[in-house]
């Protein structure tokens, strides 16, 4: 029997101002929150100031036993608070898990989530054979140390897939040969796992596995003398694990605008290298192009179709061209 669930759940009030007082962040409405949520009193949390969490600072914590942290940010313009529910709450059902989802549904923005399937159907060992082996196919980086005694496989950065022995790491689980796959999400991934859970709450490992296969495309292989690996026929393990579940992604994230700002820094870096080639005249009317077509791309509402810039050079810097391109296009070509 697989056990499936959270290891971490972090999300914060849709409505950060209802619980400003004076332009802090008051325990008034804190103690109100907990209370919704958790039916506890913030009375029943240890105060902690000034706490680092995330590589982020905040003035003041409240912890309950380190399974449920209140994170209240005082250090920015945004004044806001952070819930946490980490894993031994979930572990310990310290909290109605039901209850809480329905409330964040309501009220609050999810913006980390761990979602875990503990299982006996994947035996580590034999999957960390494969992957000493190299026997392991996936769309997405592999790394670990295949020598190591903590023994952990890990797909992705952000999203992140990791497969670990969990009895290792948790004394309640007695089980040492358990085999945990875990799958970390944040931002807008863990806002959008968490809605489509919530649309099928009992299906949550079918959702997992199906993540595992489509944004990650994990596939454990057999071993045999075949030297290309994508040829290899699946560890029917893996096969008969994962098959319950059709393959599912994440939208590829489309370019943000500080990339756009570094496509306009290299193409002046560019510009610079040819001045002697084309002309200080020609450099001067470059540059301002290049700011005109970064400026349209920021206020796509001014754009003209038949003005649309983007640049090119030649082989001899004779000259930069000036080219059309369709409105409503970013500068994608650099």
């Amino acid at each position: 029997m697989n056990a499936v669930g959270f290891h971490k759940l972090r999300f914060y009030p849709k409505e950060p101002t209802a619980l400003n007082i004076h332009g802090m962040v008051h325990e008034s409405g804190i103690n109100t929150i907990t209370k919704k949520l958790f039916n506890l009193p913030l009375s029943e949390f240890v105060h902690l100031k000034d706490r680092t969490s995330n590589k982020r600072k905040y003035r003041d914590a409240w912890s309950f036993n380190e399974q449920i942290i209140i994170l209240a940010n005082d250090y920015t313009k945004r004044k806001n608070i952070s819930i946490e529910i980490n894993g031994s709450a979930f572990d310990h059902v310290c909290i109605n898990v039901e209850k809480v989802c329905k409330l964040i549904e309501q009220d609050f923005i999810v913006s980390a989530l761990d979602a875990k399937i503990d299982t006996l159907e994947t035996p580590f060992k034999q999957l960390f054979k494969c992957y000493q082996h190299d026997a392991v196919t996936a769309s997405t980086l592999k790394r670990s140390d295949r020598q190591s005694k903590t023994k952990t496989i890990t797909f992705g950065s952000s999203p992140e897939y990791q497969i670990y022995q969990a009895g290792l790491y948790h004394e309640h689980i007695k089980d040492p040969n358990l085999t945990r796959h875990e799958l970390k999400f944040q931002g807008k991934q863990a806002q959008e796992f968490f809605n489509q859970w919530r649309r099928d709450p009992e299906n949550l490992e079918q959702l997992i596995k199906s993540f595992i296969i489509g944004q990650f495309n994990v596939q454990f292989k057999q071993l045999t003398d075949d030297s290309n690996v994508g040829r290899r026929p699946v560890l029917p393990m893996w096969q008969a694990w994962t098959s319950t579940a059709a393959p599912r992604r994440f939208d590829r994230v489309t370019p943000t605008k500080p990339q756009v700002a570094n496509q306009q820094k290299n193409l002046e870096a560019r510009l610079l290298r040819s001045r002697l080639e084309i002309g200080e005249g020609a450099y001067q009317d470059a540059l301002e192009s290049v700011a005109q077509a970064y400026y349209l791309d920021r206020h796509p509402n001014e754009r003209s179709p038949e003005h649309q810039l983007t640049f090119d050079f030649v082989p001899q810097f004779a000259a930069v061209e000036t080219l059309e391109i369709p409105a409503g296009d970013p500068i994608t070509a650099w």
